[in-house]
């Protein structure tokens, strides 16, 4: 049981709560009035004071985030976005022109697979758009389950865990599994992503040269005391600028042969 008592405070409480509400009656568009005096030019050269600074701290701000926007112009590494009015294909629209598209992740084709499309516009009428949470709260849906099942059936697996992208992945995997008492190893030119998702985490972190298993073979003696140690190196090393000019003349033509097949079955299987 909970007992709640109030009790009526003094007289001169009450009279000093009286005056104080008075005052703060007599506040109107932040001007304050004592005694019938009107204080508002003072209240409003603290005003502007206070937001001249803040003003002179975003101008400072601003300065520096362009200088270093500059540099990157300079370096020639500042990106812009490249604006696609049509869908995702190896033809697309952008800038008004129809391009080969060589840079999506559309491997499969499926973000503009027929099928696909009508299968989301028939999951839009029955689980509406978006899940308004994240999964530990009120975002996971049956049909997350259902495709993480048959995922798990697919690779034999015990169980699978959805990610929107790798890149959400490498976020999230190596943080949850990896504590101080383990070390990962992660080949120089890994993805940025795995990079990244490394950084997250409270493991030892080291980096052995580009596919050198004797740096590799000293780094492993070297972490022998910790828990666990990782390995980690990445299917495609898409970070690296390959030419076909450092390859063979032989194995030059095999790889344009199989680019072409390639390219000729995307193509045969596209929805038109």
């Amino acid at each position: 049981f909970f007992f709640l008592m109030i009790r009526r405070p003094p007289r001169s409480t009450q009279s000093r709560s009286s005056a104080a509400s008075d005052v703060y009656k007599r506040q109107v568009h932040g001007k304050q009035c004592i005694n019938g005096r009107v204080h508002g030019d003072k209240i409003k050269s603290e005003f502007l004071a206070r937001n001249m600074t803040a003003v002179r701290r975003l101008e400072g701000l601003r300065k520096l985030l362009q200088g270093q926007i500059d540099e990157i112009k300079q370096a020639g590494t500042y990106k812009r976005e490249r604006v696609i009015t049509s869908e995702q294909s190896v033809e697309i629209i952008s800038g008004n022109r129809k391009v080969l598209n060589f840079c999506a992740n559309n491997y499969l084709g499926l973000a503009n697979n027929r099928e696909v499309i009508e299968a989301a516009k028939r999951t839009l009428d029955t689980h509406g758009f978006g899940l308004s949470s994240v999964r530990f709260i009120c975002g996971t849906q049956d049909i997350h389950k259902e495709l993480e099942r048959k995922i798990s059936e697919f690779h034999g697996t015990e169980d699978t865990i959805l990610y929107p992208s790798c890149f959400d992945a490498n976020a999230g995997f190596f943080e949850a599994i990896l504590s101080q008492e383990d070390a990962v190893i992660s080949d120089a030119l890994n993805h940025a992503s795995i990079i990244d998702g490394i950084r997250l985490c409270k493991a030892q972190r080291h980096r052995y040269d580009h596919l050198n298993m004797e740096h590799l073979e000293k780094i492993l003696k070297e972490t022998q005391n910790c828990r666990l140690r990782f390995v980690v190196t990445d299917g495609v090393f898409s970070m690296v600028r390959l030419s076909l000019e450092n390859f063979p003349n032989g194995q030059r033509t095999v790889i344009l042969h199989h680019w072409i097949e390639l390219s000729n079955w995307r193509k045969s299987t596209m929805p038109t």
